[in-house]
């Protein structure tokens, strides 16, 4: 079983995110789902160029 700490960080950067979503969403009149946040950028990134996810 995951540790609770790591679960709880982990929810806590999904909240961040999507609250950076909603912000920049706002600034520049667009949906959230337009919207993509640096972390996404640097997953994205990764994939491409195969490198694990952590």
């Amino acid at each position: 079983m995951e540790d609770p700490d790591y679960i709880r960080t982990l929810i806590n950067q999904r909240a961040a995110e999507d609250h950076e979503r909603r912000e920049k969403a706002k600034k520049y009149d667009k949906s959230p789902e337009q919207i993509v946040t640096e972390r996404e950028k640097h997953r994205q990134l990764q994939e491409k160029e195969g490198y694990e996810i952590c």
